[in-house]
C-alpha cells in the first residue's frame, strides 16, 4: 500500500533474460481527514479593515497535503454568516485568505472555516468598531400612506460610517424637513439631538395631499434622504363652491353648472360618495 503521494516508478526485471520494464504512476492524496489553521485574527479591528490572513491546512488520513477546496466565512456573536462565502482551492494543501474584508460592526465574531464532509474549525474571537463618519440614515422612515394631521410613524435617526454602521458615539442635533411639490412643510418637533447616538422623531405630520414625499436629513456636515411616502387627504368636513353661478341671470336660462366639492380640514378636496343637495334661497329684495 502506498501512503505517500507523489510520482514513482515500477521497475520490473526477468527472472530470466535480460532487459527491465519501467512503469511511471503517481500516487494522489486521499480524502481530507484533517484541517487546521493558523493566523488566527483576534482583538479589535475598523470597518473597512481587511481580516489578517488565515490559513487553512488540509491532509488525508496518511499526513498527505490534500486538495480539497477550503471554504471560510464569518460568523456574528450569533453565529449568523456575515457576508459571502470565500472559497479557494489550495496550493499544495494550503489555501491562504489574505483579502477577506470586515464591514459589519460588532463583538463576538469568529471565522469559520470548512471543508466538505469534515467537522468546521473556527478561530478565536474578534470585534469590528464602526468605521469612520460618513452619512445620516433614517431606515425606519415612513413608506406608504399617511393621513393629512395624522402623526407619522416613530423613526430614528443615526450616523453611520461608509458600510452602514450606525456610529453610536457621534453627538450632535439632528434637523428633518420635508421634500414635497407643495409648500407644506413639517408640523411637530423637527431638531432633536443625538441621545447615544439617535435621535427619535415621534411627533411630526404634514397637512398637504401630495405624492412622492421624502425626508431630508441633516446633521453638521452630513445631508441625507429617507422615506417615500404619500400624504392622502383626511376625512371630509366641508363643502366649498368652486364655481357659483354669476350674479345675474335670465329668468327661465339654464344657471351655469354649480361645482361643489367636498374638503378635509386642512382644505384637502377628500372624496366623498354623500348627495349634495342644492336649494335656491329667494332675495326678498
Amino acid at each position: 500500500i502506498l501512503t505517500v503521494s507523489g510520482s514513482y516508478s515500477l521497475v520490473g526485471t526477468p527472472a530470466r533474460g535480460t532487459g527491465t520494464a519501467t512503469v511511471t504512476m503517481v500516487a494522489t492524496p486521499a480524502v481530507a481527514d484533517t484541517l487546521t489553521i493558523t493566523g488566527n485574527p483576534s482583538g479589535t479591528f475598523t470597518a473597512g479593515d481587511l481580516m489578517p490572513a488565515v490559513s487553512a491546512t488540509i491532509k488525508d488520513r496518511f499526513g498527505n497535503l490534500a486538495r480539497d477546496s477550503v471554504s471560510l466565512q464569518v460568523l456574528d456573536a450569533g453565529l449568523t454568516p456575515v457576508g459571502v462565502v470565500s472559497k479557494l482551492a489550495p496550493t499544495a494543501g494550503v489555501a491562504n485568505f489574505s483579502a477577506v474584508q470586515l464591514t459589519k460592526a460588532g463583538a463576538g465574531f469568529k471565522v469559520r472555516v470548512f471543508v466538505a464532509a469534515l467537522a468546521d474549525t473556527t478561530t478565536n474571537t474578534f470585534q469590528v468598531d464602526p468605521g469612520a463618519p460618513a452619512a445620516v440614515a433614517a431606515p425606519a422612515a415612513p413608506t406608504g400612506q399617511i393621513v393629512a394631521g395624522e402623526t407619522f410613524p416613530p423613526f430614528d435617526v443615526t450616523v453611520t460610517d461608509a458600510f452602514g454602521n450606525e456610529i453610536l458615539t457621534y453627538a450632535g442635533n439632528v434637523t428633518v424637513s420635508l421634500v414635497t411639490s407643495t409648500s407644506d412643510t413639517l408640523r411637530g418637533t423637527v431638531s432633536k439631538p443625538l441621545t447615544a447616538g439617535v435621535a427619535t422623531f415621534n411627533d411630526l405630520s404634514a397637512v398637504r395631499a401630495s405624492t412622492g414625499n421624502s425626508l431630508a436629513l441633516s446633521i453638521g456636515t452630513f445631508n441625507g434622504g429617507a422615506g417615500l411616502f404619500d400624504i392622502i387627504p383626511a376625512a371630509p368636513v366641508a363643502l366649498v363652491i368652486v364655481s357659483a353661478p354669476p350674479a345675474s341671470v335670465t329668468a327661465g336660462a339654464v344657471i351655469t353648472p354649480l361645482v361643489v366639492e367636498s374638503h378635509d380640514e386642512f382644505g384637502n378636496k377628500s372624496p366623498s360618495t354623500a348627495t349634495v343637495t342644492a336649494s335656491l334661497i329667494t332675495n326678498p329684495t
